[in-house]
């Protein structure tokens, strides 16, 4: 649901966050179960939509720290 109101909407930083945050959640269930490659594709998606949120001026300043945060949770992935 989230992709879609993006894709009729790729402007709303809303829309964007809530998707990121949809691809965050699903990589701790795919973590939890057990399944280290799908969690970190999840994982690396929220950094692509975060660092394109940055990019164009729409990232809110308190949520920049989970590009970071959600890229040691995709490295940490190869680890599993």
């Amino acid at each position: 649901m989230a992709e879609d109101l993006v894709r009729l909407d790729p402007e709303n930083a809303e829309y964007r966050r809530d998707l990121a945050v949809s691809h965050a959640k699903l990589g701790g269930v795919y973590e939890q179960a057990g399944e280290p490659a799908k969690a970190k594709a999840a994982y690396l998606k929220v950094v692509e939509i975060f660092e394109k949120m940055k990019a164009d001026g729409v990232l809110a300043p308190a949520d920049e720290g989970f590009i970071a945060t959600f890229q040691q949770k995709a490295d940490a992935m190869n680890r599993e």
